[in-house]
C-alpha cells in the first residue's frame, strides 16, 4: 500500500524501503534539466514510479540518482525531446516503455551491475543508435523487443 508522503515538486509516496517519485501532471511542461532528489523527507527514493514523467515535452535531461532501483512503466514515455539520461549502477529493472517515444535520445550507458531490460523499454526511440551495459551478458536480461532494431548493443565486461 503507498503512503503519500509529500506533494510538491514531486508527488512522493512511501513504499516497502523507500519511495517513489511522479511529477504531478500540471508540471509536465517543465523546461531545463532536471535532478531527482536522493531523499524526500529522510526517505531515500527508490523507484521512479509509473508515468512518473510521461509526456513532459520539454525535459531534455535528467539526472537519476543513486539508490533507485528501478524505473516504473512509461516512466519517460514520449519525453521526445528527452536526449540525456544518466542511469546509476543501482538501477535493477528498467520497465515496458519506461523512455518508449524519446525520439531525441541517441546513446545509453546503464552501468548496472545485474539489471533487466523489459520488452519495449526503449521502443519508438528512433535515434537511439547505442547502448552500453557495464555488465557481462551472464547478469542481463534484455526481453524481446526492449530496443530497437537499428540499436547497437555492448555490454562491457567489469
Amino acid at each position: 500500500m503507498r503512503k503519500p508522503i509529500e506533494k510538491g515538486d514531486y508527488n512522493v509516496y512511501e513504499i516497502e524501503g523507500g519511495c517513489e517519485v511522479y511529477l504531478p501532471y500540471s508540471d509536465h511542461n517543465i523546461k531545463e534539466a532536471n535532478e531527482i532528489s536522493y531523499t524526500v523527507k529522510d526517505i531515500p527514493v527508490i523507484r521512479i514510479g509509473k508515468h512518473g514523467f510521461d509526456g513532459c515535452p520539454c525535459l531534455t535531461s535528467i539526472i537519476i540518482p543513486d539508490g533507485v532501483t528501478e524505473i516504473g512503466a512509461f516512466a519517460f514515455n514520449d519525453c521526445v525531446k528527452l536526449s540525456t539520461v544518466i542511469i546509476p549502477g543501482s538501477v535493477k529493472k528498467i520497465e515496458v516503455c519506461a523512455f518508449g517515444g524519446c525520439t531525441s535520445l541517441k546513446e545509453i550507458t546503464i552501468p548496472g551491475v545485474e539489471v533487466e531490460i523489459e520488452s519495449y523499454a526503449f521502443e519508438g526511440c528512433v535515434k537511439l543508435s547505442t547502448v552500453n551495459i557495464n555488465t557481462s551478458k551472464e547478469k542481463i536480461i534484455i526481453e524481446p523487443d526492449a530496443f530497437p532494431e537499428h540499436t547497437s548493443i555492448t555490454c562491457l565486461e567489469n
